[in-house]
C-alpha cells in the first residue's frame, strides 16, 4: 500500500504539475489573442463597435452623394440610399455581395484596386447622365484591401456653377455701373462748379444719347429680358474697363426657342465676352474694341465675337478648351472656355475659332434651334 500510495502521490503531483503548466499557458496564449485583437479594432469594445456601427450607417444614409466600397475581391461590401436613387437600382437586398462589374460593367474600380491609384474629379457617364466620381483604395498597412467612390450627377455641379457666374454677372454689372455713373456725376458736378452749364448739358445730353441708342437696338433686336441684360451689363463693364463694346446695329436675335435655357446661353455669350474683354486689355490696353454680332436667320442662333486680343496660335485652338488651359500663362485660369464648352455640347452647339480681319481671334458660335441627339459617350473626358 506504501508503494501504491507514493506511485498515486508521483502521479499526482505529475498531473498538477501538467494542468498547472497548461494554464498557465493558456492564459498566456489568450493574453497574446486579446492583444492582437484589440490591435485588429483599434483597441475598441464591443459596446464601442456597435456604436460606430449605428454612426457609420447614419452618416452614410445622410450623405448626398452616392457611395459603393468594395473589397479585395471586388464584392461590393458598403453603399447607401444616395447610391441607389442616383443609379436607379432598386435591388437593396441583392446588390450587398454582388460582384462590382455585375452591377456597374464600366466600373473604374477595379483598375484603382489593381494600381492603387487615387482618381479625383472624373466625369463618367452612365447611360445619359454624367456624374463626378473620386475613388479611393482603402490601404491596410501596405496591401490594398478596397477600393470607395463617391459620384454625384454633374448636372448639380453645374447648376451651382452657373449660379455663381450669374450672380458674379449681376455683381459685376451693378459695380461697373455704379463706378461709371460716380464719375460721370462728379465730373458734372465739376462742370457745374466752375459755371460750364453748357459743357454739363452737352455731356448729359451725350450719355443719355448713347445709352438710349444701345437700350433702342436691344429692345429692337433682342426682346428677351435676360439676354438683353447680359449685354447691357457686359456693356457697362466694357465701358469701365476703358474698352468699346460694339454691338452690330444690324443685329437680330427675336426667334429663341423655348427649349434653350436662358441661363445657359448667358453663360456662355457672357463667358466669350469676358474672355474678350481680357485678351483685348492685355494685348491693346484701354481704347480697345470687342464687336458683337448675332443673328436667328436659319436654323442656328449664331453669335460671333471679335476681339484686339493677340490670337490664338494654331497648335493651341485644339486645347484652349481643356480645363485649365490658357494662353495667359497665370494660375487658376482657363476655366471660362472649358464652361462654355461644356455649355455648348450640353445644347449640341458647336464653336469656331479664327483669326479676325486685323488681330485677335474671332469666336463663332452655332446653336441649333432644334437640340440635336448627342452620344454621350461621344462628350466623355
Amino acid at each position: 500500500m506504501d508503494t501504491v500510495e507514493s506511485i498515486l502521490a508521483r502521479y499526482r503531483t505529475t498531473l498538477l504539475i501538467a494542468i498547472l503548466s497548461a494554464f498557465v499557458l493558456s492564459v498566456l496564449i489568450a493574453l497574446w489573442f486579446a492583444r492582437h485583437f484589440k490591435k485588429a479594432i483599434f483597441g475598441l469594445e464591443p459596446e464601442q463597435i456597435g456604436l460606430l456601427f449605428e454612426e457609420r450607417n447614419a452618416t452614410l444614409e445622410s450623405i448626398r452623394e452616392g457611395i459603393i466600397a468594395i473589397n479585395a475581391e471586388g464584392i461590393i461590401t458598403t453603399f447607401n440610399r444616395a447610391a441607389l436613387n442616383t443609379l436607379n437600382l432598386s435591388n437593396k437586398d441583392g446588390l450587398l455581395g454582388q460582384p462590382i462589374q455585375q452591377v456597374l460593367p464600366d466600373s473604374q474600380m477595379i483598375s484603382v484596386l489593381e494600381n492603387g491609384q487615387p482618381q479625383f474629379d472624373q466625369e463618367v457617364w452612365l447611360g445619359e447622365a454624367c456624374f463626378i466620381t473620386n475613388r479611393l483604395p482603402v490601404r491596410q498597412d501596405d496591401r490594398i484591401i478596397g477600393v470607395v467612390s463617391s459620384f454625384r450627377p454633374k448636372d448639380e455641379l453645374d447648376m451651382v456653377s452657373r449660379k455663381l457666374t450669374r450672380i458674379r454677372q449681376y455683381a459685376d454689372s451693378l459695380r461697373s455701373q455704379t463706378h461709371e455713373y460716380s464719375n460721370k456725376l462728379h465730373t458734372i458736378a465739376g462742370l457745374i462748379q466752375i459755371g460750364a452749364a453748357k459743357e454739363a448739358l452737352a455731356l448729359i445730353g451725350q450719355e443719355t444719347e448713347n445709352h438710349q441708342a444701345l437700350i433702342d437696338l436691344l429692345v429692337v433686336a433682342i426682346p428677351d429680358p435676360v439676354l438683353a441684360g447680359c449685354l447691357l451689363g457686359k456693356y457697362n463693364r466694357a465701358r469701365e474697363l476703358g474698352l468699346r463694346l460694339i454691338i452690330d446695329s444690324e443685329s437680330h436675335m427675336t426667334d429663341i426657342p423655348a427649349n434653350i435655357p436662358r441661363e445657359l446661353l448667358v453663360s456662355v455669350i457672357g463667358n466669350l465676352l469676358d474672355n474678350a474683354f481680357e485678351a483685348t486689355l492685355s494685348h491693346t490696353g484701354a481704347g480697345g474694341e470687342v464687336s458683337l454680332t448675332m443673328t436667328d436667320l436659319g436654323n442656328d442662333l449664331i453669335f460671333e465675337i471679335e476681339d484686339q486680343g493677340a490670337g490664338i496660335p494654331l497648335e493651341e485652338q485644339a486645347r484652349i478648351f481643356e480645363r485649365g488651359v490658357s494662353t495667359k500663362g497665370e494660375p487658376n485660369r482657363g476655366i471660362g472656355l472649358h464652361l462654355v464648352n461644356q455649355l455648348l455640347t450640353r445644347m449640341g452647339a458647336t464653336i469656331i475659332i479664327e483669326p479676325a480681319d486685323l488681330c485677335g481671334s474671332r469666336f463663332t458660335v452655332y446653336i441649333p434651334k432644334k437640340k440635336l441627339s448627342i452620344d454621350p459617350k461621344s462628350t466623355q473626358e
